[in-house]
């Protein structure tokens, strides 16, 4: 049974600013998934349906475990001056996405704004999703808001195509405990283009020749505690070093974090002294491009070459992305232990966290199977 403190957490969380994550100041509105979108994909009047939220049983007895939107009611707690702010990033985002939509030419300038606009996409939908609708059901302490992501850390995008589509803006992957817990890996799906976006330290910087880590772990703060390789100054593949499917077109960048903490110095990063250790140039590697197993820079100038060669069904392409971004979780998740620095008992609270949140899709993953094996004529999941 829910403690009633947990039940008061929930019910009487702060109103931030899901923009700078301070109290509300002249407060406004900000819709993660923005107009722009919603009409260039279909009627802006039409509703989604979410779920499931967890914690709907437990606050409002009784209530359907899924909620139905309008897309223009899908809106979260801003500053006005924070949206005001980041109404210049939409204004970049949205004639690049709409010609990524009509598979038209993009540049490597394009994709930057792309993968920002993608930062900020995804922490919203997980502050939006976890913090706000699902009441912090999982007891998160945010100590990051959308400012302090967009372009601070490793991005990718994993883009495939679909054909006899449904128009649509849909978003999946955001209502696990993994992403919760580590909102690293979500896919946004716009008419016929499935996109896997991944964003996570070093995930990018052995493949773009940037020094990278030889261990990493967690500490006890929530931070990283590295061990560096130098890098190669080479280009690599995979992009990501994560299992998926690569037939489509993955674009990627590594950005390497301003202050890293060694190993050694976990120690004094317990006494407030942390030690800056990436000194390397560059701090941020170009647009990166793997097709065919081969990887580039992406061109400077606008080009088709981050269309996919092939297309897939629509059905079959709900089927494989729902396996890939749960699995793509679970692998996040699991890339980083947590160190044995850390207190025993906080260790293993994070362990068993992590571990649940693993088990979860772990469960996810075999109904779909399950779901699958019933479904001749879509995808077969070996």
């Amino acid at each position: 049974m829910m403690e009633d403190w947990h039940i008061n957490l929930m019910k009487n969380r702060p109103r931030i600013c899901i923009f700078c994550g301070e109290s509300l100041h002249d407060k406004n509105n900000e819709h993660i998934i923005p107009q722009w979108l919603i009409e260039l994909t279909g009627d802006p009047n039409r509703k989604i349906v979410l779920g499931s939220f967890t914690s709907q049983r437990l606050l409002e007895p009784g209530a359907d475990l899924f909620r139905s939107f309008s897309f223009n009611s899908f809106q979260f707690p801003s500053c006005t001056q924070c949206n005001t702010e980041f109404a210049a990033l939409e204004g970049l985002a949205q004639s690049r996405i709409s010609k990524l939509v009509r598979a038209e030419p993009l540049s490597a300038d394009d994709f930057r704004v792309i993968l920002d606009w993608f930062d900020k996409v995804r922490i919203g939908l997980w502050l939006g999703y976890h913090y706000f609708l699902d009441h912090n059901f999982w007891g998160i302490s945010p100590k990051f808001h959308i400012r302090d992501r967009i372009g601070v850390a490793d991005r990718a995008l994993s883009i495939s195509r679909s054909t006899n589509y449904e128009p649509g803006v849909r978003f999946a992957g955001v209502n696990t405990p993994a992403f919760a817990h580590v909102p690293s890996c979500f896919t946004l799906t716009i008419n016929e283009w499935f996109i896997i976006n991944v964003s996570y330290h070093f995930i990018v910087s052995k493949a773009a020749g940037l020094p990278y880590p030889q261990s990493i772990e967690l500490g006890g703060n929530e931070e990283l505690l590295v061990d560096l390789h130098e890098g190669s100054g080479e280009l690599s593949v995979p992009i990501l070093p994560l299992e998926y499917e690569r037939s489509g077109t993955t674009i990627g960048q590594s950005i390497l974090p301003e202050q890293l903490i060694s190993d050694d110095d976990a120690d004094n990063e317990a006494n407030g002294e942390v030690e800056v250790i990436n000194d390397f140039t560059p701090t941020e590697s170009s647009i990166l491009i793997e097709s065919r197993n081969r990887i580039a820079k992406y061109p400077r100038y606008p080009s088709n070459q981050w269309v996919p060669d092939a297309s897939y069904d629509f059905c079959e392409m709900q089927y494989r992305n729902s396996f890939e971004t749960l699995g793509m979780q679970n692998q996040l998740i699991q890339r980083v232990p947590v160190s044995e620095s850390v207190p025993s008992e906080q260790k293993a609270y994070l362990e068993t966290e992590f571990a649940n949140c693993v088990d979860a899709n772990t469960n996810m993953l075999e109904w779909l199977s399950e779901t699958n094996r019933k479904d001749s004529g879509t995808l077969d999941v070996a």
